[in-house]
């Protein structure tokens, strides 16, 4: 448990902090096939701040990017 929380939260931050945290706990969720509570969750424990989401286009299609690097990478 406490290393799945571990791997959620480093996709979560790596996610994130790709687009400067200018998405929201959906767009991140979405990407990385978790639930929205999951995300938000982490980002309060972390004290990671989620913005709306304005610069969509740039922050979601990014994160997509990044995550299929970082599953790219790990297999």
């Amino acid at each position: 448990m406490v290393k799945r929380q571990a791997a959620n939260e480093f996709l979560i931050w790596r996610a994130g902090t790709s687009v400067n945290w200018d998405c929201n706990a959906t767009e991140i969720a979405d990407d990385l096939g978790l639930s929205p509570v999951t995300v938000a969750n982490a980002c309060l424990r972390r004290g990671w701040q989620l913005l709306d989401g304005r610069a969509g286009r740039a922050g979601k299609n990014h994160i997509k990017d990044v995550v299929a690097q970082i599953r790219g990478a790990s297999t």
